[in-house]
């Protein structure tokens, strides 16, 4: 009987042995698992990152080139703007697309990072760009503004946007909501501002104002704005009409 439970002994204290070496290098080797698969990860969202930026700018190029004149819907047009909701929703950079002269209406493109993006001519109806990045962005000749493709009111949304440093020279800015939007150096010559609130938005001066024009704008105490050419008043003045009239309200949400 002693003999047996010594055998069990020995044969434990021998595995407790073989375990004490091999667990240093089990754990080691788990380690260096867990760095490749982090690394692999990795790797693939920069690929997907890559893949993506890449759709989005040809899609943006094959919507510049459709002829609006035809009337024809296109895939381009709808893809463009799916793509770049995908990359919004999930924090991967837009910085520095090409998307002149495209339309952006109603995309949900909450938190983008669009940093040197090239917007010119761009449109956004009923575009929600809430918190957005938009530093050093070219948005000159840009149109923002309300979109009803819901039957009712969808203003564009720049809340909390960062539009340091930004070009909106020629933008058209109607019934925006810009609430505590930053506007630090950025360059509104020429800027139409409609039916809009710059109360609570911040580092903007008198002098960058001066450049622009406005309607109905409401701006801190003891500011004032230069009153804009007559297309642009007809322009607010539609909104208004649709709204008083109950032909349009403005959406929940």
């Amino acid at each position: 009987m002693n003999t047996i439970v010594q055998f069990f002994i020995e044969r434990i204290k021998g595995i407790h042995r073989i375990v004490s070496i091999i667990e240093p290098w089990s754990i080691l080797i788990a380690v260096v698992g867990i760095f490749f698969s982090v690394s692999e990860l990795n790797e693939a969202r920069a690929v997907r990152e890559a893949t993506l930026f890449a759709m989005a700018s040809e899609l943006l190029q094959k919507a510049r080139e459709i002829d609006e004149s035809s009337g024809e819907s296109s895939t381009a047009l709808i893809g463009q703007v799916r793509i770049l909701e995908i990359m919004a929703r999930d924090g991967i950079s837009i910085e520095g697309i090409n998307a002149g002269y495209t339309r952006l209406d109603n995309a949900q493109l909450a938190d983008a990072d669009f940093q040197n993006a090239n917007l010119w001519g761009a449109r956004f109806l009923g575009t929600n760009l809430s918190q957005a990045d938009l530093e050093n962005t070219i948005l000159s000749n840009a149109i923002l503004g309300p979109s009803n493709s819901r039957k009712c009111i969808d203003n564009a949304n720049l809340s909390r946007a960062n539009l340091t440093k930004s070009q909106l020279s020629g933008a058209r800015l109607l019934h925006v909501n810009l609430a505590h939007a930053n506007f630090e150096d950025a360059n509104l010559e020429g800027t139409q501002l409609l039916g809009v609130d710059l109360r609570d938005v911040k580092g903007l001066t008198e002098e960058q104002l001066e450049k622009s024009c406005g309607e109905e704008v409401q701006l801190p105490e003891g500011w004032s704005i230069s009153p804009c050419n007559p297309d642009a008043k007809k322009a607010l003045s539609i909104v208004k009409l649709m709204i008083q009239a109950g032909d349009l309200s403005i959406c929940d949400g």
